[in-house]
């Protein structure tokens, strides 16, 4: 049996699955991603835009390199 996640890690954990559904709708517009993810263009901007991101899959891949699945070696 593993140790139980930290706070830190469930945060960060948190986060990821966040932008990971971001991500998912980063090729649609601002508006059309947040009506999917059920929540206002104004809370999905906030959000973006509080983590010092911009709405492009470079901004966020940048940020967040867990996004993108990695090469089999």
């Amino acid at each position: 049996m593993s140790a139980p996640e930290t706070w830190p890690e469930i945060l960060r954990r948190h986060e990821l699955e966040k932008m990971r559904a971001i991500h998912a709708h980063i090729d649609s517009s601002l508006p059309k991603a947040a009506a999917k993810l059920e929540m206002s263009q104004a809370a999905l901007g906030s959000y973006i835009y509080s983590r010092d991101l911009r709405w492009n899959r470079a901004s966020l891949e940048a940020a967040y390199p867990e996004l993108t699945p990695k090469e089999a070696e």
